[in-house]
């Protein structure tokens, strides 16, 4: 392998330059059009990183970055074999520069030279054959190939003209004699440091970048400077020194708002970066993924870290289940400060969910008999989501995920279901299992969240409508169930409870609410109450107004359905009639006041008929 990768560099070496950079432009358009996991990094970085760019810009960007890519490749085997005269005609140092290195060689202090991953940064080596340096001791820290033989080649390569080639593993050594010498030592600078490195922004998203110029710079009282070889044309480059003026501690921030400002000061040097690495993964190992505070190390403005982190939530199906999941959603918020979390709902939640704040983009789902339904969730593949937590809990979800096509997918898997379209999977331990009718629904998939990382406290305060106020004899009804008609409480029982409570209360009036399709038991109950009592709305509500009048009840008496959870959501009193669901599972989940009534001898776990609902009993609750 290695006699073939130096007969290719022999040969790139002699080649003419314009046929060379033509090899470099077809390869480089091949590995553009090549689809894959590296391809969509360099698409999401870009996307992340200029959101406001269009499309085309960025395809235009990406191209141009895999043709530069491929020409930094043929430089590092070329190199070897590239001759002192070329490497003068084609590397240039201008008056500054050389001024800036001349003044290093009088080893006045020692310097720290961060290098970025710009395509010609392998001239880097090169520079001592410019300038006499002496006993003037100069080495950089590189990442070892993972093939030993081939590293083992390229460093000796980089080393012939003085320069050392130091191991992150086991350099660091040398590179404190460098620096204890008043020498020069070369880091290279990157946004992907993991734990060992330091949180910061970078183009407003959370990356890591190492702190080891800051250490050293601090240790050794040297001077930071960027190397940037500013790229002329083909394997042409102008070498440019940048000091960076700032306290030690400062220098991997300062670095990092130099190098965005580098990127977005012209399309040409914005395509010379290394923009085919995932840069800011370092706060996405699953088990971490919702927490940003487990870091040790952290430097981020929170003003400039908001939306760099894309959360898409897929949330449920049922109004109940929603409102369920809005606290975990506000511990999301609270424990990733930089994350940008876009609501795949229905429709008919998304007022609910601009009404409560919810989420920063919401995304409507199309009717499920929609002609292209996929297709529509393939085109949002082109928003690049970093991770997609699914509420849902069925095979039509994942693969609506699947399609959207963010690297995570998180998702609840219980016994008996495989959901092989989730990249990452939360199965429930056995003790919980056991436990699973006496586990809330929102603990639940608490302990999901936990599992991907989440160490905030769930927040089970209502929310507060502006504006809206309880009137205190506006009393609710909720006498039906979207979901299962075996939760409706008889049209009869509801007319008994509430001819008592216009008895005991003289002052009260009954709001009915519910959908279209309870339209029939609600006018059955009003035409049974007096007229002037009695207001039904059900069917004539749409959500936003329906939550706007549970927030002005007094109190809310309804079976176990979407509506009676909304107005726990929303502070309201709540009685709540259960037969045959488990309240310790889907009671309302709020800390406002809650009251489960539940037939005689009914076990608290449910399964008796409502129909066994005394209204004596119901009436006795509200004392």
């Amino acid at each position: 392998m290695i006699a073939t990768i130096k007969i290719l560099g022999w040969l790139l070496a002699r080649l003419p330059l314009p046929i060379t950079e033509a090899i470099s432009v077809t390869i480089g358009g091949f590995l553009y059009l090549l689809p894959g996991k590296r391809r969509r990094i360099l698409m999401s970085n870009l996307h992340h990183a200029f959101p406001e760019k269009p499309k085309n810009w960025q395809n235009r960007i990406a191209l141009e970055n895999c043709r530069r890519i491929v020409e930094m490749g043929m430089l590092v085997l070329a190199l070897p074999y590239i001759s002192r005269e070329q490497l003068e005609a084609r590397i240039r140092i201008n008056q500054q520069s050389r001024h800036t290195i001349n003044k290093w060689l009088k080893k006045e202090k020692p310097i720290i030279l961060l290098v970025p991953h710009f395509t010609l940064l392998e001239y880097l080596p090169t520079l001592p054959i410019f300038f006499e340096i002496g006993e003037l001791k100069a080495g950089a820290i590189f990442r070892p190939l993972d093939n030993p033989q081939l590293d083992k080649w390229v460093s000796k390569t980089r080393e012939k003209y003085g320069l050392r080639l130091l191991s992150r593993k086991t350099g660091f050594s040398e590179a404190k004699q460098i620096l204890q010498s008043k020498g020069i030592l070369g880091i290279l600078f990157d946004q992907n440091a993991g734990q060992s490195g330091t949180l910061m922004n970078f183009f407003d998203r959370v990356a890591s970048t190492t702190d080891l110029p800051a250490s050293m710079a601090k240790r050794f009282n040297a001077e930071p400077y960027v190397f940037h070889p500013k790229r002329l044309r083909f394997w042409e480059a102008s070498i440019n020194l940048k000091k960076l003026d700032c306290p030690a501690p400062e220098i991997p921030q300062v670095a990092n708002d130099w190098l965005q400002n580098k990127l977005t000061e012209s399309d040409d040097s914005c395509a010379d970066w290394l923009w085919l690495h995932d840069r800011w993964k370092t706060v996405n190992h699953p088990n971490q993924r919702f927490q940003l505070n487990n870091h040790r190390k952290m430097q981020i403005s929170n003003d400039r870290a908001i939306g760099g982190y894309r959360l898409w939530i897929r949330m449920p199906n049922w109004l109940g289940d929603v409102v369920m999941a809005l606290p975990l959603i506000k511990a999301l918020r609270n424990s990733r400060p930089d994350a940008e979390i876009t609501l795949i709902s229905q429709s008919a939640y998304i007022p609910l969910l601009k009404l409560l704040d919810i989420g920063d983009n919401r995304i409507s789902i199309p009717e499920k008999r929609t002609t292209g339904y996929f297709k529509y969730f393939k085109k949002l593949r082109n928003l690049y989501p970093d991770t997609h937590l699914m509420f849902t809990n069925s095979y039509r979800g994942d693969l609506e995920s699947k399609y959207i096509g963010a690297p995570q997918r998180f998702g609840l898997v219980l016994p008996g279901q495989q959901r092989p379209l989730l990249t990452h999977k939360f199965l429930p331990p056995p003790d919980v299992i056991n436990q699973m009718d006496r586990i809330h629904q929102t603990k639940l998939w608490e302990k999901m969240l936990q599992h991907f990382g989440l160490r905030n406290e769930i927040d089970d305060t209502p929310f507060s409508l502006q504006g809206m106020h309880r009137k205190s004899g506006k009393i609710g009804f909720i006498t039906g169930s979207s979901n299962n008609p075996d939760k409706c409480w008889p049209p009869a029982q509801w007319i008994a409870l509430g001819k008592q409570i216009l008895e005991d209360l003289p002052q009260s009036e009954i709001h009915l609410y519910g959908t279209a399709a309870d339209r029939l038991s609600t006018s059955q109950i009003a035409e049974a109450l007096p007229a002037k009592r009695i207001q039904d709305h059900a069917g004539q509500t749409d959500l936003v107004t329906f939550a706007r009048e549970l927030a002005s009840c007094a109190f809310l008496v309804g079976n176990d359905t979407g509506g009676v959870h909304l107005a726990n959501a929303l502070g309201t009193p709540v009685y709540v009639l259960y037969g045959p669901t488990n309240p310790l599972v889907t009671r309302p989940f709020f800390e406002a006041e809650r009251n489960i009534i539940q037939p005689t001898d009914c076990p608290e776990t449910g399964g008796q008929s409502i129909q066994l609902m005394e209204v004596q009993r119901v009436i006795k609750s509200f004392q």
